[in-house]
């Protein structure tokens, strides 16, 4: 079966993203290793790490494949690793993939990773689980694979981790928002912060490296100073001692051209006293120089045996062919060594006569070409200085000295610490072949914990010139020296820096969340108050509609509530007019009748006894039932009476109430009820007849109602001031009130004895007292046989009453 072509395209796409992944990390690392090498310093900060976190927020978890590739190739291109370096950066790269998804697991574990770091939290947690503890992985795995493939000591694992560590921390909190930002600056999120946050990074990551950098020069020129110091002390030590070693064959030289008329045991003790005070010079030698018509005598005066030879070419000796002149080795230390080259004619060997050729040229010290010697099982490298010896104007003989290298170099800096310190000669005049080198530096260099080992700017070069010959001395420190010399002030201050660069990084990616928080939620405030204006301008429609329908509804309930009273009214006011129009409609019918008697004739007494006794009852009638409708208008009346109609006036409270109280205290003594009555005498500026009009209806219903067959009740009433209120109390302890019967007591003719002629207006004229004349409140609590009780409050400004 053939997969859906989309699928190809996603392997292409995530094949190249890996491969750009690589790429960008093995350039950021590549730039970052290049502004870190000169100096000899390492990089505190490795950006690279924050990419490969970047990528695999941004791309996916596959992308930490391109993580491990860059940082593969970054440390295999370096060439540093010299054991193991492909099974070594394979390790490397593995610590750096690990690394980037470690940190991704743990952002997604823990914190529920939001890539826009927009608030505190966000920030300080990416800090602690992306730069603090997921950096831990590469250092780990890293240190640990360069240790066990043989590249880093034990002792030099702590440092590394922690170099490491910290380059893997800084680049994660530095780079990965960096990265975020610009990826993601079209999200509302990162679309105000993305140029303020790279712009504050940039900025402070420059100020880091101005700072790092005047600080490096300054270590660098106390470095340089230091090096002079030791490259001066050095070649002065060299000079001296080529000059002491030249001088001992100028002093042996009158010496030796005596030899054969001298004690020779003295001129030896004398010759290997000299090499010991000059440990280059490995042998020494007089050369006599004959001629051929002196050759006979010459050899007269030789011992027994004596032979002037060449080296033939199968090395073996042969007797010196005849020519004018000859140079003979008469006198040689050590002996023991170097007695073979007695009556040797150095003029037979190709390097020594050319040597003669220029000393009687330069009739001065001069130097062979390099020779090689085999000494203690080690080749090494020497030259051979002549010294003419005159006699009566003429060359009688020449002094040779065998000069080791490598033993005038070491006895010239036996007296400095060059166990860091490389020097090499090498011979100027020929090849520039490296005639001695003391240690070869060794490279310490593995990704971003690197220094320059052998950095040209640390070298120091001088020309030496011996008979003739020209050689050129390097003196370089070795990483070890820059080490053990520097201060570490420039990288101090560099991790000082980066470490503010994150803590100011850290604040204005908090401020910018932050800004956009507030701008976020300032656009949320202006649309729901548009909302608000919006929905208020409906309310406003729809008040404006409640209000007509409300004065429809009050005008509706005005004529309702008029209709109501005047029907109650009505009913209230049938009952006597119709028995007043009955009886008088009945007294005009006996009054008809009695005329019609009266005018026939036909009265008799009995007639009138009759007709007056039937029109005595019928006015008594009419009388009785004009006297109930009076009194029902009356109390109509009462109730209707408003506030302009009652006097205002200052009264004293409680002699007041007790004068109403009075009023029924006969009816109260009759059935043995009680009145107590609570409260200080005060002088209120008020509506007597509202007070009046309350008790007097509050007592009464007490009597007709509450203790209605009953004897022994008692009511209680206190009144108190309180917070600009006046609060009075009124309860008694009679029959009570059935269930929903208090919702209805101040409703108009609303009356439990409607048969016994109550005509239930009591409660409407006590409310009407209470809001519409003291403008107070009045609410009713009752239960019945349970008594009823009523609080009233009205609001008495403190300047009203006066307490007496």
């Amino acid at each position: 079966m053939q997969p859906p072509a989309h699928s190809n395209d996603s392997k292409v796409i995530k094949a190249f993203t890996i491969l750009g992944v690589a790429a960008a990390y093995y350039s950021l690392a590549y730039l970052i290793l290049e502004l870190s090498r000169t100096g000899g310093y390492i990089s505190p900060i490795w950006p690279s790490a924050g990419l490969g976190l970047a990528a695999v927020i941004l791309a996916g978890r596959y992308a930490a494949l391109g993580a491990a590739l860059g940082a593969f190739l970054v440390n295999f291109s370096l060439g540093a690793i010299s054991q193991y370096p492909f099974i070594t950066c394979v390790f490397i790269g593995i610590g750096a993939g690990s690394q980037a998804l470690f940190g991704l697991a743990l952002l997604n574990q823990y914190t529920n990773f939001d890539k826009t770091l927009i608030n505190e939290k966000a920030v300080v947690q990416f800090i602690i689980y992306a730069g603090l503890l997921s950096a831990t992985v590469s250092a780990s795995v890293s240190s640990m694979s360069l240790y066990a493939s043989g590249n880093m000591q034990l002792d030099e694992i702590p440092r590394s981790w922690m170099i490491w560590w910290l380059g893997d921390c800084f680049g994660i909190i530095v780079a990965t928002p960096m990265i975020l930002s610009l990826f993601l600056k079209n999200t509302p999120q990162w679309k105000d912060r993305s140029l303020i946050v790279n712009t504050a990074f940039i900025v402070l990551l420059s100020a880091t490296s101005i700072i790092f950098l005047l600080a490096r020069s300054q270590e660098t020129a106390r470095l340089n100073y230091l090096i002079d110091q030791t490259y001066y002390s050095i070649k002065n030590s060299i000079d001296y001692h080529l000059k002491a070693h030249v001088n001992s064959l100028y002093a042996l030289a009158p010496l030796l051209s005596t030899h054969q008329s001298t004690d020779i045991e003295n001129i030896r003790a004398f010759t290997l006293n000299t090499m010991r005070r000059t440990p280059g010079l490995t042998a020494i030698s007089w050369n006599d120089v004959v001629t051929h018509k002196d050759l006979e005598s010459y050899l007269k005066d030789k011992p027994k045996g004596f032979m002037i030879y060449e080296t033939a070419q199968d090395g073996s000796k042969q007797q010196v062919s005849s020519r004018d002149k000859y140079i003979v080795v008469s006198f040689t230390e050590p002996y023991e060594l170097n007695k073979r080259d007695i009556g040797f004619d150095i003029l037979s060997d190709k390097v020594h006569k050319e040597a003669i050729k220029n000393t009687i040229k330069r009739d001065t010290v001069t130097a062979s070409q390099r020779v090689r010697q085999v000494q203690d099982k080690k080749v090494s490298y020497a030259i051979i200085l002549f010294l003419p010896h005159h006699t009566e104007n003429k060359i009688a003989g020449f002094v040779t000295g065998v000069l080791r290298l490598d033993k005038w170099i070491q006895d010239s800096v036996s007296d400095f610490d060059t166990d860091n310190i490389n020097l090499k000669l090498l011979d100027r005049t020929y090849d520039n072949e490296i005639l001695y080198n003391n240690h070869a530096i060794k490279e310490k260099i593995t990704q971003h914990a690197i220094t320059d080992s052998t950095p040209d700017m640390w070298l120091r070069q001088a020309v030496i010139e011996i008979g003739g010959r020209v050689f050129a001395l390097h003196v370089q420190p070795s990483e070890d020296w820059i080490i053990e010399h520097k201060t570490h002030l420039a990288w101090l201050l560099l991790i000082f820096c980066m470490s503010l660069t994150v803590i100011i990084g850290s604040h204005i990616l908090i401020i910018t969340g932050k800004h956009h928080t507030i701008k976020q939620l300032s656009e949320t405030k202006e649309k729901a108050n548009q909302a608000l204006e919006k929905s208020n301008k409906e309310l406003e429609s729809t008040l404006s509609a409640l209000k007509v329908a409300q004065t429809k509804l009050i005008e509706q309930e005005k004529y309702a509530s008029l209709g109501q009273l005047v029907s109650g009214v009505a009913h209230e006011i049938n009952t006597p007019i119709g028995s007043s129009v009955t009886a008088s409609s009945l007294a005009c019918d006996k009054l008809k009748e009695f005329e019609r008697k009266m005018e026939a004739g036909d009265l008799k007494k009995k007639d009138l006894v009759y007709f007056l006794e039937d029109l005595k009852d019928a006015l008594e009638i009419v009388l009785k039932s004009n006297s109930r409708s009076a009194d029902i208008v009356r109390n109509f009346k009462q109730i209707t009476a408003d506030q302009q109609n009652e006097k205002r006036r200052v009264f004293k409270l409680k002699e007041h109430i007790e004068c109403i109280l009075s009023s029924v205290d006969v009816k109260l003594k009759n059935d043995n009820h009680k009145i107590t009555l609570k409260m200080d005498e005060i002088e209120l500026d008020s509506y007597p007849g509202a007070f009046t009009s309350i008790f007097t209806h509050l007592t009464m219903n007490s009597l007709l109602h509450g203790f209605e067959n009953k004897t022994g009740g008692n009511i209680y009433i206190s009144v108190t001031f309180d917070d600009k209120l006046l609060h009075v109390y009124y309860s008694d302890d009679g029959n009570g009130m059935i269930d929903g019967s208090t919702q209805k007591l101040f409703e108009p003719f609303y009356t439990t004895k409607r048969g016994t002629g109550a005509p239930g207006l009591g409660g409407t004229t006590i409310f009407n007292a209470v809001t519409h004349v003291l403008g107070g409140n009045i609410v009713c609590r009752s239960e019945q046989s349970e008594g009823i009780e009523f609080h009233m409050t009205f609001p008495v400004p403190s300047e009203s009453i006066i307490i007496v």
